[in-house]
């Protein structure tokens, strides 16, 4: 029996990297995540997009995105712009709710109660609709999967941390104690 017969089926490419060391990193990190995107090209045709950061507590993003694939979306030239950072995310999408438009490209920026962060996804939150009902007072009928967990995220409680100890990756953790996905999530994070 085939995959697809058996609803087994890829959906999105998702590719993250961080560059360690001192600042200016000499790993190139939009080319890095670029060749991750090539590579995981069979999971998402229909658009890609990679944003960067510097990772610092006024975080800087840098994003570039288009419809097509990856070779045909980043040149030298766009990731140079994005060449800013010691980290990074990458998309590469295949629509499974939404329309294959320019807007539905990933990774997104968002701005949150407690800063800016970038994510990206691939699948779905099979809880959706029982987790709409509990965000229900700020959500708009048409909010994506990934308005949904953002804003678990953000209403998170806040817990008392160590020093160090970000505070994003601990709201993350607890929300995915109430999250069912069928999905791989990669949350860059730059504001802790």
């Amino acid at each position: 029996m085939e995959l697809e017969e058996l609803g087994i089926r890829e959906e999105c490419g998702v590719f993250g990297c961080i560059a360690s060391g001192e600042w200016p990193t000499q790993l190139d990190v939009p080319h890095v995540i670029t060749l991750g995107l090539v590579g995981l090209q069979h999971r998402g045709q229909e658009s890609a997009g990679i944003v960067t950061s510097d990772g610092s507590s006024v975080p800087t993003f840098k994003s570039h995105k288009g419809m097509g694939l990856v070779n045909h979306v980043f040149t030298e030239d766009n990731l140079k712009k994005l060449y800013v950072s010691n980290l990074g995310i990458g998309h590469t999408r295949y629509a499974t709710t939404g329309k294959c438009e320019l807007e539905n490209c990933q990774p997104f920026v968002v701005e949150t109660l407690h800063g800016k962060i970038a994510v990206a996804h691939n699948g779905e939150l099979v809880n959706a609709a029982r987790l709409r009902k509990k965000i229900s007072y700020c959500l708009q009928p048409w909010s994506s999967v990934i308005s949904i967990y953002i804003l678990l995220v953000q209403e998170s409680p806040t817990p008392v941390l160590g020093t160090g100890t970000s505070l994003w990756l601990v709201r993350n953790q607890a929300t995915q104690q109430e999250v069912s996905a069928s999905a791989s999530w990669y949350w860059s994070v730059y504001k802790f």
